[in-house]
């Protein structure tokens, strides 16, 4: 059967040809417009001798452009190949060779790398987009206006309607892209399908933010629109404020979008715009929380959100409409749902394993009980993700792209220890501690495939707050040890790391309060999480969190006086406390139970480490993973332990170890700063807490409770910022500088 896709096209611009297919910014583009624009582009593909079945890849963020190119492609009979704008050039050129394009349009923020990509490609074209004034480009490339000036025939090739149309890439589960072919008719059967469910008509406006080089994007915002006949509000990357301004300026009555946005969108300010028309909002891509629906909901009365959790490399299936009463309900375990039951599963046993079990004793190599039970629930958590992982790609459910970056760095450390050991300490013990840490973290890193990023940080949260209030709930403030402190009997854990159980969970479940939404479930939990800690008495983590905690909220509130007003009072407060009160030296001396100077004694341990005698050889590569004390003289005791994860990165992998343990630290801060606000504002709190406690207690790079929070996080964070770069493109705000586009038909030469 012949049938091409274009036909969608032609068939609205023959019903309304002076009808807006897209607005962006002030611009406006009819369907006749697109058509007759693409109509040249598709006679300067054939007279560049391109053919039925050739592919042409497309680097663009969402533009006009791109639905000229992508109506273009499809009129010459080739295949459409839509690219990411920020791959790099590896990645662009893998596309490229994979897919066998015979020409690259791409955008002048992403052309040099698109250049690079494509220059070791035979035959390959390269033509920019430029909306600059000084229309720069690499040496080599062509403008792509000059994909204009062809005569438009107004042909459309014909097709087969099991012909390939579209090719996707997506990223696997080691970060490789895979492709994924889509047909005309799959393509065609998809938009009819997923329009008639929602009532699309030519009457609806539909927001196009969801990157149309994704196929949700492409399938089920771009082509339902264009197939019924509808109108596109193009905003090329997402910013809550921007969607709000544009939803009530064009009275869009559809939204499609990813559920960060929906959590971000409830923070935005909507007050005296008027969204009346906005009847149908599309979820897609995950799973969505009940307790964001009904928000959102009562935010925008009238909306019904429809959840189309699905698959990004497939074509998306017409999702179905939960209200939120019934969004709970589900026939049967999705492999969504199987993953993060597995995730959680994974992360408690991980929790657990590396838990310490026993008081102020360290693994050196003995085989007991403990040991065993320990190595079990390890083995268990790592059996249970692989399970997982391949109940999910037997699905056919597309898995996240995770930077590994994290766990190679941590990997390379604990490699130097592993000499260290061998030369200068305990080979034997060095080796098991090591493989176990890496057994974390390659845990953590399949764990982050199987779930978004944001997911995993809650499941973190989830968990540990969960143990936390089990130790508060279990133990004790009678210890001889911790006099006065709170400590966790079963198992046995230091008040120090009660404190860390219930600190993270406090970060999170207070920025999503701010940012995201209410959940009184959640503020309740907050209440005894916050006792735990000052119980515990642990002055690191107590600072720390006040300050985040005070930090978070100023940054989640919206009023910039409201937001000066708090940080002034929180100055003199501080400042009054400081002066007026002894509070300071009385949670410096956990209410007289201890001595201010009772923190220095870590200076003890400190500058034994620093006056060690060791040969050259161990200064850079350290004694192992073993090495948990240090002997300590002018003292009632002998020895101490380090304190701190950088001094035992210092004795346990060497100068080595330092300069790696800093740049994991520094991947993990530029990681969470790549992030857009509010993900930016949580990542960055975290990695912000645990490394800043770091620097007195120890275990960041060891099978630790510690090492394990740090691996989720800088992961997430890598994770969270490459996804929401694939929304990346140009920013515009409404009334701006118009964007220099053809607006007539251009003149053919000759």
């Amino acid at each position: 059967m012949s049938f091409n896709l274009a036909v969608v096209l032609r068939e609205s611009r023959n019903a309304h040809p002076d009808k807006p297919l897209c607005y962006i910014a002030d611009q406006t583009f009819s369907y006749a417009e697109v058509d007759e624009i693409s109509g040249r582009i598709a006679a300067s593909l054939r007279n560049l001798g391109v053919r039925r079945g050739d592919r042409v890849a497309v680097q663009l963020p969402n533009l006009p452009q791109f639905l000229f190119a992508y109506f273009g492609i499809l009129k010459a009979g080739a295949v459409m190949v839509p690219l990411n704008p920020l791959l790099r050039a590896p990645e662009t050129r893998y596309a490229l060779a994979d897919s066998d394009s015979r020409l690259l349009i791409t955008f002048e923020t992403s052309a040099d790398k698109a250049a690079k990509g494509a220059a070791k490609i035979e035959g390959l074209s390269v033509y920019v987009v430029n909306l600059s004034a000084d229309n720069q480009r690499p040496e080599g490339t062509k403008s792509f206006d000059e994909l204009y000036l062809a005569y438009n025939t107004g042909d459309i090739e014909p097709t087969n309607a099991d012909d390939t149309a579209v090719i996707i890439y997506t990223s696997g589960t080691i970060g490789k892209l895979k492709a994924a072919r889509l047909t005309h008719y799959q393509l065609y059967a998809d938009c009819t399908a997923i329009g008639q469910r929602f009532g699309f008509g030519a009457e609806d406006v539909s927001m196009a933010v969801l990157p149309m080089f994704h196929v949700i994007g492409l399938s089920s915002v771009l082509n339902v629109a264009v197939r019924f006949g509808a109108t596109l509000v193009l905003v090329p990357p997402f910013d809550a404020q921007t969607v709000i301004d544009e939803l009530a300026r064009h009275r869009c009555t559809i939204f499609s979008g990813v559920p960060t946005m929906y959590g971000t969108l409830l923070k935005s300010d909507a007050e005296g715009r008027d969204l009346s028309a906005l009847r149908v909002a599309v979820s897609a891509g995950a799973d969505i929380s009940g307790d964001v629906i009904r928000a959102f909901e009562e935010k925008f009365p009238g909306v019904v959100i429809h959840d189309g959790q699905g698959m990004l490399d497939k074509v998306s299936t017409a999702p179905s409409a939960i209200s939120a009463s019934l969004h709970r309900i589900r026939d049967a375990l999705t492999p969504e749902r199987i993953s993060r039951y597995c995730v959680a599963t994974a992360i408690f046993l991980l929790l657990i394993s590396v838990m310490p079990w026993r008081w102020q004793k360290y693994f050196s190599g003995q085989l007991d009980w403990i040991v065993l039970a320990k190595a079990g629930l390890l083995i268990s958590a790592v059996l249970v993700v692989l399970w997982a992982k391949s109940r999910v790609a037997h699905s056919g459910r597309s898995t996240n792209t995770v930077m590994a970056s994290a766990l190679l760095l941590a990997a390379l450390y604990l490699g130097v220890s592993v000499m260290g050991g061998f030369l200068f300490g305990d080979f034997k013990s060095s080796v098991q501690l090591s493989i176990r840490a890496l057994l974390v973290g390659f845990v953590v890193l399949v764990s982050i495939e199987l779930v978004e990023p944001m997911v995993a940080i809650r499941t973190l949260s989830r968990v540990l707050a969960t143990v936390a209030i089990w130790c508060g709930v279990t133990g004790s403030m009678d210890s001889d040890v911790y006099p006065a402190r709170l400590i966790g009997n079963f198992p046995p854990t230091t008040p120090n790391e009660v404190a860390f159980l219930a600190a993270v969970p406090i970060i999170y479940f207070v920025w999503r309060t701010v940012n995201v939404d209410m959940s009184f479930v959640r503020i309740l939990a907050m209440v005894p999480l916050g006792v735990i800690i000052a119980l515990s008495q642990s002055r690191t983590t107590g600072a720390s969190v006040a300050v985040i905690v005070l930090f978070l909220i100023i940054r989640g509130t919206r009023h910039v006086r409201l937001r000066l007003s708090m940080t002034t009072a929180a100055v003199i407060y501080l400042l009054f406390s400081v002066t007026f009160t002894d509070a300071i030296q009385h949670f410096g001396t956990r209410g007289g139970t201890s001595s201010i100077e009772s923190a220095g004694s870590r200076m003890i341990a400190w500058n034994a480490v620093l006056d060690m005698d060791r040969s050259p050889m161990q200064t850079l590569l350290g004694e192992g993973l073993a090495g948990k004390s240090i002997p300590v003289t002018g003292q009632f005791w002998t020895t101490q332990i380090f304190d701190s994860s950088w001094f035992s990165a210092f004795v346990q992998a060497g100068l080595i170890g330092v300069v790696l343990l800093i740049a994991l630290v520094i991947y993990a801060a530029t990681q969470a700063l790549r992030n857009a606000r509010p993900a930016n504002d949580l990542l960055l709190a975290l990695v912000v807490f645990v490394v800043f406690r770091s620097i007195f207690e120890s275990g960041l790079l060891d099978a630790s409770m510690s090492f394990l929070a740090f691996m989720v996080i800088s992961m997430c964070a890598a994770t969270q910022a490459y996804a929401e770069s694939s929304q990346a493109g140009i920013t515009f705000r409404p009334g701006s500088e118009p964007i220099a586009l053809p607006r007539t038909t251009p003149t053919y030469p000759g």
